[in-house]
C-alpha cells in the first residue's frame, strides 16, 4: 500500500540536536555527581524522555525518583539548551517544501512543543505540517505507540498508510507499535536519500 503521510521525528532527524541535548544535560548533572558520557547517552537515551532517563539514572544509583528535583534540573537544562544555536537541516527543509507535495506531513517528537515548533517556523516548513505531536500531546512518550497513534488519528488515516522517519530504537518501536512502517536514519544527512528510496520503492 502506498503511503499517504510521512511523519518525521524531530531530534536527530530534522535537526542534529542530540549532541546539544547531551551537552546540556551533562552540564546540569555533573555538579550533582552524575557523569553522563556522550557514548552512554547515544547508546541508551536517544529517543527516551528526559523523565525516563533521569528515573533510570537515579534507580541505578539507588535513589528514588524525585519529581520536584527533576523539574528543577529539567528547567536548568531547558534554559541552557535555549542558548545553543540550532537549525533544521536546510537539505531536509528543501526536501519537505519541494519534493513531498503529494504527501500529508507531520512531526512526532518526545520533546516539548516549545523546543520544536519555533525551529519549524524559522525554517519555513511549519505550514507544510498537518500535525505536530509533542511531549504534552500524548498520554505516553516513545517507545509507547501513543504519540504515533495520536498523529494517525489526527490525520484520520490508517496507521499502515503512514511512514515514520526515526533515528532511535525507541522511535522505531513507537511507530511500529502503532502499526506504521518506519525507516531509521543516522541523522539529518541521510534523511533525503533514505526516505526517497522508501517512497519510490512502494509507489
Amino acid at each position: 500500500m502506498a503511503f499517504r503521510a510521512i511523519l518525521f521525528d524531530f531530534d536527530g532527524v530534522l535537526v542534529d540536536s542530540e549532541p546539544l541535548h547531551w551537552e546540556t544535560w551533562a552540564e546540569v548533572l555533573k555538579p550533582e555527581g552524575i557523569e553522563l558520557s556522550l557514548e552512554e547517552y547515544r547508546r541508551r537515551f536517544i529517543g527516551v524522555s528526559s523523565r525516563e532517563m533521569m528515573r533510570l539514572l537515579w534507580q541505578e544509583r539507588g535513589r528514588p525518583f524525585d519529581q520536584h528535583l527533576f523539574q528543577s534540573w529539567y528547567a536548568r537544562k531547558r534554559a541552557l539548551y535555549a542558548t545553543r544555536e540550532l537549525r533544521v537541516s536546510q537539505e531536509v527543509a528543501q526536501f519537505i517544501r519541494n519534493e513531498l507535495g503529494q504527501y500529508r506531513l507531520g512531526v512526532v517528537s518526545s520533546s516539548r512543543r516549545s523546543e520544536v515548533e519555533p525551529y519549524l517556523v524559522r525554517s519555513g516548513i511549519r505550514e507544510r505540517l498537518e500535525v505536530l505531536v509533542c511531549a504534552e500531546d500524548a498520554a505516553e512518550l516513545k517507545p509507547s505507540p501513543a504519540p504515533y497513534r495520536r498523529a494517525a488519528e489526527a490525520m484520520n488515516l490508517p496507521p499502515e498508510q503512514c511512514l515514520a522517519v526515526e533515528d532511535s530504537e525507541a522511535g522505531v518501536a513507537s511507530a511500529t507499535g502503532a502499526g506504521m512502517q518506519a525507516v531509521r536514519v543516522a541523522g539529518p544527512g541521510s534523511v533525503v536519500s533514505i526516505v526517497s528510496d522508501k517512497i519510490y520503492y512502494v509507489k
